[in-house]
Parts: C-alpha cells; sequence; structure tokens
C-alpha cells in the first residue's frame, strides 16, 4: 500500500490508492520513524559511556560504529522534520488538520 502511494506523490499514478484515517505511505514513515528513534538513543548511549556499555556499543560494530549509526539516524530525522516543513509550507491550511488528525467519523 505504501509503494501506491509513493507512486501517487511522485505523479507516477493518476489517482491516489483509497485512504484510511493514515495512508500507506504515513504508516509506513511514522512506525519507522519510531524505529529511528530507538536507535539513536541506543546508539547515543553507546557513544556517551563506551567503556561502561561496551556490549552495547559492539552491537553497532564498535564505537566508530556507534557513531556513524548515529549520525545516519540524525540526517534521517533532519529529512523527516524537513519533510515536514515542506508539506506545511506548501499546504498552509491543512496545518490544524495536520495538528488535530483530521475530523473522526
Amino acid at each position: 500500500m505504501a509503494i501506491l502511494w509513493l507512486k501517487a506523490q511522485l505523479r507516477l499514478r493518476r489517482t491516489p490508492p483509497p485512504t484510511d484515517l493514515y495512508n500507506g505511505l504515513q504508516r509506513l514513515a511514522y512506525s519507522v520513524i519510531i524505529v529511528i528513534a530507538m536507535v539513536e538513543v541506543l546508539s547515543g548511549l553507546a557513544i556517551y559511556k563506551p567503556v561502561q556499555l561496551w556490549w552495547l556499543g559492539s552491537l553497532f560494530g564498535g564505537y566508530d560504529g556507534a557513531r556513524a549509526v548515529h549520525l545516519l539516524g540524525l540526517s534521517l530525522l533532519a529529512l523527516f522534520t524537513l519533510v515536514h516543513l515542506v508539506m506545511v509550507a506548501l499546504h498552509p491550511r491543512a496545518i490544524l488538520t495536520m495538528l488535530t488528525g483530521g475530523k473522526r467519523a
């Protein structure tokens, strides 16, 4: 379902698939961002206390691996935020709907 929505957003598909409260692409993005945030916390802890949490650092391939994962996660979080800011700029009237989740049946 997320692939169909991505095609619709990129104008590769004329009609978007049917929508529930959140479309497939939104559900995928919000689910993945939770996982990214958890990895950010774990990699941050591995960087913060590398001697005490050596076992956590080894999950990321050592201190340098934890730093690389942390930087990648930070970049993805920044991209997620940037996409949301662009969407608000393109659709300023929809900001209230974005904050409240829209009308519920």
